[in-house]
């Protein structure tokens, strides 16, 4: 490696990784001179659209450049180095833009005067604009999964072509195309939710480009530090680069805010003029006050409030003298208003209200009475209960078929006594089978409860696009343990080994394959022994960017696209989580912070998620496989963790001040991958 990169001249056909290896292991300058020289217009120009003043963007270009010398040995893929200067040179510009505080000052378009044969906005406000749309695709691509980062930058702003992409990733072209093509429809779907058209974003990011040799001075400046042989510290800290720590790293939350306020003041100056300034002197627009009769004085007015009777009585509220009163002057008391009120809905259970059932419900607490046999059944249990009315117990055969138990379950009564209260041997009989007894108008009915049920694994969630038996049994043998060793093996063949070997069906979608150029004979290397087929099958097909999503009773492996294109929709039941089931809406907010941040529509990716109200809360998530996988990988963490009864929420009736609060995106831990 020496030899290669001892002469200057000689480097720019090296790889990034190459001169990466350069650096970290032998210290070689000149490697990462190269790698400054080559990434310099790129670095510069994401720094200057950030900004505000030509001092921010080089301090923030010289810190990327300083990042990458101090952490070169922490970058695990790269090849995927172009994607990472633009994230990094992004957030260290915008941790410049909110931590150094520095007069602003006009910086118009970089190419108007090195590029002169190009278009540039001609007003001002055109070139505001045109910075903007810049800014916001550099921030929503930084918010990009690196894999499809690292292709955009390459292609859509380096001008690699795909096959020089291919031969920088080691893939084939068709696999960069699929990135591409997934990559831009998730930016697109990011700009549009931002009011950006895409092509024009575009387009705004190439005016907002610098030259060359205004990038090969700051690349030169930077050469001079590195030959001093002591680097210094960059100026920002790592932890603020991380995008969760970042105050304003958005830009359209300040703008949101500022019309906002310039709309209310126009507002407040309105109503202003229309008053005519009476407001601040304590007088009425009307007129002057009137004197009011002294039985009108002493009772205050009536509130009529927004829902319900007007409050009548009298009244705890004390007016303050109004100053300029003349002595003896009754000036008309202020009006007494109530603040705006909304209703929250909640769904309340049923309660049973005949006498049949209250009575029911006395001897509940009432003691046993009777001395049960060690063992008896479901079936013997109603005639046993003699503390109850003949024929008030009733065995709901549906709720016994979803507990997975039958009329002839043995029960256990060691240790239930004749003085134990009747709803503590009920609850010790039927809990270990997920059975509770429910009173109803019309008898004591035992049947299923979901809440010990969900712990057991039963009635934790259901397919509602597959058939839930089928897709449940082929996704329970991917916790096998599995061997394998490939040599670039054409993939079709090495399914079909993995196949025959774990007895499992597989077919790959030969159609969506060929739509992005890849074919089931694309090469595949992979030697593992002692693990899941689970984690085989992920390895594998990401090495080739594929994926397994379900079709019928078996895998089918296919593209990313494809999969989001047919996406899977299960139904999740919120009980034994610890979270109160009222509170469905947090528990969404909590996934879409914590499970593949990425793929949910509100930051532009395909999958979704909906409560679905019932006595029985829910969650309706439309995903593919991958996004599953992990979202019931998280509820089983959650029931894990949760003993006793869920905590209650109670609703009120509050003061609608008008005030909405807003959780911004673009953070999160991103979410392991499953396939």
């Amino acid at each position: 490696m020496n030899n290669l990169v001892s002469q200057q001249s000689g480097q720019s056909y090296l790889a990034d990784a190459d001169l990466l290896e350069a650096w970290i292991v032998d210290q070689q300058a000149s490697a990462l001179t190269t790698l400054v020289d080559r990434y310099s217009v790129m670095v510069l120009s994401v720094c200057r659209r950030r900004c505000r003043s030509l001092a921010d963007a080089e301090d923030a270009f010289q810190s990327t450049f300083l990042l990458l010398a101090r952490d070169a040995g922490k970058i695990r893929q790269p090849e995927r180095l172009a994607g990472w200067l633009h994230c990094v040179a992004h957030r260290v510009s915008s941790a410049i833009v909110a931590n150094v505080k520095r007069e602003p000052e006009p910086m118009t378009d970089p190419q108007s005067v090195a590029d002169p044969p190009r278009l540039v906005a001609s007003e001002p406000l055109e070139q505001l604009a045109k910075r903007h749309e810049a800014l916001v695709l550099n921030e929503e691509l930084a918010e990009l999964p690196a894999h499809y980062r690292s292709a955009i930058v390459l292609h859509l702003l380096e001008g690699f072509s795909i096959q020089q992409v291919a031969d920088k990733f080691q893939t084939t072209a068709g696999s960069v195309r699929g990135r591409l093509q997934r990559g831009k429809q998730l930016l697109s779907r990011r700009l549009r939710q931002r009011g950006i058209v895409p092509i024009v974003a575009f387009a705004a990011v190439h005016q907002w480009t610098v030259s060359a040799a205004e990038a090969a001075g700051a690349s030169q400046r930077f050469s001079d530090v590195l030959a001093a042989n002591k680097l210094p510290a960059p100026p920002i800290d790592p932890p603020r680069l991380d995008p969760i720590h970042l105050p304003g790293v958005r830009l359209m939350p300040t703008i949101l805010t500022s019309a906002a306020f310039l709309a209310g003041t126009a507002v407040l100056a309105l109503f202003w003029t229309a008053n005519d300034g009476s407001l601040l002197n304590g007088q009425a627009a009307a007129g002057p006050p009137t004197r009011l009769a002294a039985a009108d004085a002493l009772t205050p007015p009536t509130v009529q409030a927004q829902f319900g009777s007007p409050s009548q009585g009298p009244s705890s509220t004390k007016v303050a003298p109004i100053s300029g009163a003349a002595p003896g002057q009754v000036l008309p008391a202020p009006a007494v208003t109530s603040p705006p009120m909304r209703w929250e809905k909640r769904i309340v259970d049923t309660v049973p209200d005949s006498l049949f059932a209250e009575d029911i419900m006395a001897r509940l607490d009432e003691p046993l009475g009777i001395q049960l046999p060690d063992a008896t059944t479901l079936a013997a249990l109603p005639n046993q209960l003699d503390s109850l009315p003949p024929g008030s117990v009733i065995l709901d055969q549906r709720g016994l078929k979803f507990a997975q138990v039958d009329s002839e379950t043995a029960l256990q009564a060691n240790g239930i006594t004749e003085e134990m209260p009747l709803r503590v041997a009920l609850r010790r009989l039927l809990h270990p089978h997920g059975l509770q007894a429910i009173v109803e108008n019309d008898g004591l009915l035992i049947t299923a409860d979901p809440a010990a049920l969900v712990h057991q694994g039963i009635g934790v969630s259901r397919w509602v696009n597959l058939d839930t038996k089928a897709a449940d049994r082929i996704l329970e043998q991917l916790s096998e343990s599995a061997d394998c060793q490939f040599y670039e093996v054409p993939l079709s063949e090495a399914l079909t080994t993995l196949s025959a070997q774990q007895d499992l069906p597989f077919w790959i979608d030969e159609r969506a394959l060929e739509e992005e150029g890849l074919t089931a004979d694309l090469p595949v290397t992979l030697t593992r022994t002692k693990t899941t087929l689970q984690n085989l099958l992920h390895e594998l097909l990401d090495s080739v960017d594929l994926t397994l999503t379900i079709e019928g009773d078996a895998f089918k492996v296919t593209t990313h696209s494809d999969a989001e294109d047919q996406l899977l929709t299960r139904i999740y039941w919120l009980e034994g989580t610890g979270i109160p089931l009222a509170q469905a809406e947090e528990m969404i907010e909590t996934i879409q912070m914590s499970v593949h941040v990425n793929s949910w529509d509100q930051m532009g990716g395909s999958s979704s998620m909906m409560t679905i109200p019932s006595k029985r809360p829910a969650i309706l998530v439309s995903a593919t496989l991958a996004t599953h996988a992990d979202v019931s990988r998280f509820f089983e963490v959650m029931r894990e963790t949760q003993f006793g009864a869920a905590p209650e929420v109670e609703h009120e009736q509050v003061p609608d001040t008008g005030q909405q609060f807003f959780v911004g995106g673009g953070g999160g831990m991103g979410g392991g991958g499953f396939f």
